[in-house]
Formats: structure tokens, C-alpha cells, sequence
């Protein structure tokens, strides 16, 4: 997808993850990190193709 940004480090990760009593390998951390951002990439192409779908605009390069 474009716009790609720094993805969340696997510390940041774990600091989250323990804060609800789990404790995971670095593998373990970036295996379940890049899986949320990959939901996540499906999830914006389906919003973005809704979106576009259900759009009332007469020219598709024009958003109010």
C-alpha cells in the first residue's frame, strides 16, 4: 500500500503485549506485529474500495 510508514518497534510491542500478562519472543513479537499490519493493509484496501463503491461523486478524483 502507499503511504507506507516506520512499523511500531518490537519493544514497543512487547511493553503492550506485557501490559496484558504476555511474554514473547522477539520471533514471536514481529511474527504477531507484522500479521496486525497486514489485517490492517486488508482492512484500509476493503474501507477504500467501500468507500469508492458507495461514493455519490460525479468524478471519482473529487472527495468532498
Amino acid at each position: 500500500m502507499k503511504g507506507r510508514t516506520e512499523k511500531v518497534s518490537i519493544n514497543k510491542c512487547r511493553i503492550i503485549l506485557k501490559k496484558y500478562g504476555h511474554d514473547y519472543s522477539d520471533a514471536e513479537i514481529e511474527n504477531i506485529r507484522d500479521f496486525l499490519y497486514i489485517l490492517g493493509e486488508i482492512e484500509y484496501g476493503h474501507y477504500l474500495k467501500t468507500y469508492n463503491e458507495n461514493s455519490n461523486h460525479i468524478c471519482s478524483g473529487i472527495h468532498r
